[in-house]
């Protein structure tokens, strides 16, 4: 499993995780899709799916963009107003892209609705990562926009049980 971190903005972050075998992609939080096609392009893999953390623009903005470039591209998240959001997830829901698992986890605080994403491959030397978008940032956890403090607590505390190993890629 190969991560390509993309700087975007100002001070944030998307992702495209990459199964290196099959060569499929799964991109994270995507708000510069014309970048992220770019990467995607010199990387040779196939975009099958995004996954985004939380609705708010500078993680979910390139999605519509996205979806009409790529016709039939799966938008997954947990929050109905991520911009063209084709199946909502649930906590706990597993998905699988080519190698990848990825385990959906609901940590709420920064918004209702936001969702990590825990990926690994079975067998693979290569440690597990997490895409935390705002639950966490590189100064810390994200801020309490639509939740309580006591969310973001228990948010913390279930991304706390995750594999210490487990790489973290979050928002700014």
């Amino acid at each position: 499993m190969k991560v390509k971190v993309i700087p975007v903005l100002e001070d944030n972050y998307m992702y495209l995780v990459i199964e290196e075998l099959t060569r499929e992609a799964v991109a994270v939080d995507v708000a510069v899709p014309k970048r992220l096609l770019e990467i995607v392009g010199r990387e040779g893999v196939s975009l099958t799916a995004v996954l985004t953390t939380h609705h708010h623009w500078d993680h979910a903005r390139g999605n519509p963009e996205l979806a009409r470039l790529r016709p039939g591209l799966a938008v997954l998240g947990a929050d109905e107003r991520i911009f063209s959001l084709t199946r909502r997830l649930a906590h706990g829901e597993e998905l699988r892209f080519g190698a990848i698992h990825v385990r959906c986890l609901l940590t709420p605080g920064h918004t209702a609705g936001h969702m990590s994403y825990f990926l690994w491959e079975d067998d693979c030397p290569d440690p597990p990562a997490l895409f935390s978008g705002d639950a966490l940032s590189v100064a810390g956890c994200g801020s309490c926009l639509e939740g309580s403090a006591q969310q973001m607590y228990q948010s913390l505390a279930e991304l706390g049980t995750l594999p210490p190993e487990t790489v973290s890629g979050p928002g700014p």
